[in-house]
């Protein structure tokens, strides 16, 4: 017990150490290491002057896939993992430690079941393939996804939702937006969805690029 507590408090990416003797004279530790699931930033990427992929802002953690901050981010250009943006009050820290929950539990497990939801959606539409890059996430109640094609992540696209809204009021509203004759044509004729805006009850907002 003393040397698995040791290793923990040592190795912070350690997930579980289990220990135990093998014979008389070996000691075998079994380890499991946390797996990074997001990369996590208290403010948005800022953007790049050139229209480039916005840069990473500062400060930003991987967390595991309860939430729980690993390690400090090193900087990147564009970032491999899923960007997750904002804080609340009433999480431990705005500017978190190892092991700190810079979002509440549930609404984090909340965004990642909605980011899943999102993707397999779209799997079955014209947008297939896209994938979510970023999730913005602020007090204000308002949830924001941001969807591309890996291979061309300047082509995305914002699907707006109310913290409130269930994944069965989400996805309802989506099939109803993709199935209007005006918005198949504008989406057919090769024009860039901007966003879809969900959040004002039957109504769904959308906007293309000039």
């Amino acid at each position: 017990k003393e040397v698995a507590v040791a290793l923990s408090a040592r190795f912070n990416r350690l997930a579980s150490v289990a220990a135990a003797t093998v014979g008389w004279n070996t000691l075998h530790l079994n380890i499991v290491e946390r797996q990074t699931a997001v990369l996590w930033c208290p403010a948005p990427p800022l953007a790049m002057p050139t229209g480039r992929q916005a840069g990473q802002a500062e400060n930003c953690w991987y967390l595991d896939e309860a939430g729980l901050a690993v390690a400090r981010a090193p900087r990147f250009s564009s970032s491999p993992l899923v960007v997750v943006v904002g804080s609340w009050p009433s999480a431990s820290s705005s500017t978190p430690t190892i092991n700190s929950q810079p979002l509440p539990r549930s609404i984090f497990a909340r965004l990642l079941e909605l980011a899943l939801s999102l993707e397999g959606f779209f799997q079955d539409t014209p947008l297939t393939g896209v994938q979510v890059r970023q999730i913005t996430a602020n007090n204000a109640s308002d949830y924001e996804f941001y969807l591309a094609d890996i291979h061309h992540p300047d082509s995305g696209f914002n699907v707006i939702i109310a913290r409130e809204q269930t994944t069965v009021e989400i996805l309802t509203l989506l099939r109803s937006v993709l199935a209007v004759p005006v918005f198949q044509e504008e989406l057919t004729a090769g024009q860039k969805l901007e966003y879809l805006d969900l959040r004002f009850d039957r109504k769904v907002f959308y906007r293309f690029r000039e």
